[in-house]
């Protein structure tokens, strides 16, 4: 039987934490809003097929920006107590490691490539720059959240792009994109407060330390938003009857319960609470997934 030496066993497993394999909440964050996106475009249940294929792309991109994160922030994170024991800040693995570990995962994110519409891949180069200059905002903004947004919820336009073939973006797909920024902007607010006194002693920037970093009510705007744009990409996607809307209503209080949630069980101050109230949002993207099939079944 095959076996690893304990250092086979100690480097893979660097690996396996340098792409965040051991924490998948953000790649199943990165996942959700594309199944929404190809829900969507083919009005109801996607084929298995392309749920396989995005399912792997999300955590392999999301891998990806992990490692490239972890290699531009290797001389942040030591001093960080969340991150000092990083595969890179802790010397597991070199520098060169994680630049060749890097571009093994591009590649293999992009064999994808080829089952994809050309459209798709013009905005795959979209998304390798959203994941290079993402973790380069933290150092001249309060708010690089606000970016991750845009590269986390990036997968739903592909998605979109490999039902539809084409870059022409319906209105309601953009709506729900912009209104899952604001999703992401809020639940990265909450999970940045982990690191708010080592961020200030660093000189790292974040929207937990911004003026409207504290603020609940803040972070109750955002997620409104999202709701909002969720309602308004369905009744654009769907024309429904007045009984239908009521019905909606009703299946929009699922994922309401949960974004509002989040906030009874937020505490700054508490490290514990913050990641707790973050890890709900896996919840969240399925509620919305599960909303999203039911509107659209039979259409």
């Amino acid at each position: 039987m095959f076996s690893l030496s304990a250092l086979q066993e100690r480097r893979l497993q660097a690996y396996i934490e340098l792409s965040r394999f051991d924490k998948p909440v953000g790649a199943w964050l990165v996942l959700f809003p594309a199944l929404w996106g190809l829900t969507l475009a083919h009005q109801g249940m996607p084929p298995l097929p392309d749920i396989l294929l995005f399912t792997v792309g999300a955590f392999l991109i999301r891998g990806a920006g992990c490692t490239i994160n972890d290699l531009l922030d290797r001389n942040l994170d030591p001093y960080v107590e969340r991150t000092k024991n990083r595969p890179l800040a802790r010397g597991a693995l070199t520098i060169g490691e994680g630049i060749a570990y890097f571009i093994g995962q591009l590649t293999a994110a992009s064999i994808l490539l080829f089952f994809m519409p050309v459209e798709v891949f013009y905005l795959a180069l979209g998304a390798v720059a959203l994941m290079f200059f993402y973790p380069l905002l933290k150092r001249v903004t309060y708010w690089p959240q606000l970016f991750l947004g845009l590269c986390m919820n990036y997968s739903m336009l592909m998605a979109y792009a490999y039902v539809t073939k084409g870059l022409d973006f319906s209105s309601d797909v953009l709506v729900l994109y912009v209104g899952s920024v604001f999703w992401t902007l809020a639940y990265d607010t909450i999970y940045a407060h982990q690191d708010r006194k080592d961020d200030i002693k660093v000189g790292i920037k974040s929207s937990a330390l911004s003026i409207f970093g504290e603020s609940k009510f803040f972070l109750a705007l955002c997620y409104s938003l999202f709701l909002a744009a969720l309602a308004f990409s369905i009744v654009q996607r769907k024309d429904l009857s007045l009984l239908h809307l009521g019905f909606l209503t009703g299946l929009l209080t699922f994922p309401a319960i949960l974004l509002f949630y989040q906030l009874v069980l937020t505490d700054f101050h508490t490290p514990k609470k913050c990641l707790q109230a973050f890890k709900l949002n896996q919840g969240v993207g399925l509620v919305v997934l599960v909303v999203l099939l039911i509107v659209f079944r039979g259409a």
